[in-house]
């Protein structure tokens, strides 16, 4: 009936009776059954085509500051051209845009929002995309590509593509002080870390093979233990600690501090004044001391003569202004 004819329109359905003045009444309903000579007759009247998306990042897992590359692929998988194809990838906070490329079309950026132009993609052509990025803050991110075209496409579900991205920032271990110690003291302090990742990685403490064989830190709390002897005196010891995050790939912060060790303090000279004793003693400056007497030996009761004295230098001092008797001996303490 339509050989040849464009059969695009309104269509109308006629009953006609071949009796005169006689009236009739379609029951039943009625349809219609079209047949085509060739399936691909209408083709080229409603396009479609089936527009798949595939994406991959290299490296999924990195470090701050590392770049990444984002490789998408399109793929038209037909039956027909398509036409006007757009590929939009907002990328995510934590990736910043550094620069695109495409096989076909034109790219923009705008504020990480990159934009492809791929124009007309045949019946099982293809385009590819490439973005270059730099992982700009830690946490887990996702990346999503979304295509589109002015063509129909009957299959949505492969329009898109989503590639989760792990960011790792590096642990931060805080200043650790140099020290100055007499022989015998004991060290002991709390190594202080964090991590900016969200939730933050576990940490583990080391300390380096440069250090004295006596002295250590745990792995999982950070304290550094050295109960320094007379054979360390007049020595000055080097450590580093250094704390690492279990992200992937790790990161680590490193530290390293100096531990002087001097003689015990040493009374150096005792004056009579008139109503006092002054002892004197080598010091070091911010050490606070306790100086001690008492009467006998060796089973001496021995008594703090004064508060806590506090070293501004390398001699200390202090005055006993109590009853003296025959004899007296003195001592002096280091206070931790």
């Amino acid at each position: 009936m339509f050989n040849g004819l464009n059969p695009n329109g309104t269509w109308s359905l006629y009953i006609l009776d071949d009796d005169s003045r006689d009236t009739g009444s379609l029951a039943q309903g009625w349809h219609l059954s079209i047949t085509t000579s060739t399936s691909a007759c209408c083709s080229g009247v409603l396009p479609t085509a089936d527009l798949a998306l595939n994406q991959a990042i290299w490296p999924t897992a990195l470090n701050i500051t590392s770049n990444l590359t984002i490789t998408l692929a399109v793929t038209n998988l037909g039956p027909d051209m398509a036409s006007a194809v757009t590929l939009d990838d907002a990328l995510p906070a934590g990736l910043t845009f550094v620069t695109a490329s495409a096989s076909q079309g034109t790219w923009t950026n705008n504020g990480g929002i990159v934009s492809v132009a791929l124009g007309p993609l045949t019946n099982g052509g293809a385009a590819t995309v490439t973005i270059e990025a730099v992982a700009a803050m830690s946490g887990h991110w996702t990346n999503t590509a979304v295509l589109s075209a002015a063509t129909a496409d009957p299959v949505s579900t492969n329009n898109s593509a989503t590639v989760a991205v792990v960011i790792n920032a590096p642990p931060v271990l805080t200043f650790i002080p140099n020290l100055m110690v007499h022989a015998g003291s004991l060290i002991m302090f709390t190594n202080l870390a964090s991590d900016p990742d969200l939730p933050a990685n576990t940490l583990t403490f080391s300390l380096g093979s440069n250090a004295v064989a006596t002295a250590s830190l745990d792995s999982t709390t950070g304290v550094f233990t050295w109960p320094t002897s007379d054979a360390n005196a007049d020595t000055t010891n080097t450590f580093i600690v250094t704390v690492a995050d279990d992200g992937v790939p790790p990161l680590t912060d490193t530290k390293a501090f100096s531990v002087a060790v001097s003689l015990r303090p040493f009374i150096q000279s005792i004056e009579m004044l008139t109503n006092a004793v002054r002892v004197n003693w080598t010091s070091i400056a911010g050490q606070r001391y306790s100086l001690q007497q008492t009467d006998t030996l060796p089973s001496g009761h021995w008594t703090n003569i004064s508060g806590e004295i506090f070293a501004a230098g390398p001699t200390a001092s202090a005055e006993d202004t109590s009853p003296v008797a025959d004899q007296r001996f003195y001592r002096v303490l280091v206070v931790p």
